[in-house]
């Protein structure tokens, strides 16, 4: 009874009526990465509760690479080739994910592999920034709720189903998101066509 409102079934005009609670699935994210066969494309579903992404789900075929949150405060990461034949989370070895705190003197920035762009870069201008990384899809989100980078910002065109699994497993791992000046991302933009504000991922700040 809750609504799914996926990618494909919005861009054919398929919008359900949405309320507090609803889906938002991705079934193929990071259209570039698949097209090029690098394998860093992933499959999204996240649940939506009054405004708050409470779970999120994120599965990279081609990597093996799944990352689901387990309640909210424990996101975890399991390698699940495609091949697998586990039906049950009982059946992977899972390892919790732990965003880490920022150094804000020396920031490791992951970006994206497609779209990076000036307003973007203009952005970053104001953050000492000490390495750079770059991934595709949402799998930014699961590199900085892993501990593996502190920022990841965008300010290009993205839809909900493009960052509500990421944001909910960065929460859960610690790390927060919100638009670029800081306010509190919203979802449930329906009468926009769920597009998105840009918006800035971070590690933990304390």
């Amino acid at each position: 009874a809750i609504p799914v409102v996926a990618e494909e079934a919005a861009a054919c005009g398929q919008s359900p009526r949405i309320g507090d609670t609803f889906f938002l699935v991705d079934p193929l994210d990071g259209t570039k990465e698949f097209i090029s066969r690098n394998g860093e494309f992933t499959i999204n579903v996240a649940l939506v509760s009054k405004g708050v992404p409470v779970f999120g789900l994120i599965y990279a075929p081609v990597l093996g690479e799944y990352v689901v949150t387990l309640g909210p405060d424990r996101a975890v990461e399991a390698k699940v080739p495609a091949a697998s034949t586990a039906t049950r989370m009982s059946d992977l070895a899972t390892k919790d994910l732990k965003a880490r705190v920022a150094d804000m003197a020396a920031l490791t920035v992951i970006a994206s592999r497609s779209h990076m762009n000036a307003e973007t870069e203009s952005f970053l201008a104001g953050f000492k920034v000490a390495d750079r990384q770059t991934a595709g899809s949402s799998l930014k989100f699961c590199r900085i709720a892993a501990g593996k980078a502190d920022l990841y910002p965008r300010a290009g065109a993205t839809c909900e189903w493009d960052v509500a699994a990421g944001h909910a497993i960065l929460a859960a791992a610690g790390g927060s998101m919100t638009t670029l000046d800081g306010k509190p991302f919203p979802y449930g933009k329906s009468d926009v066509g769920y597009r998105n504000p840009g918006y800035v991922a971070w590690g933990r700040h304390t």
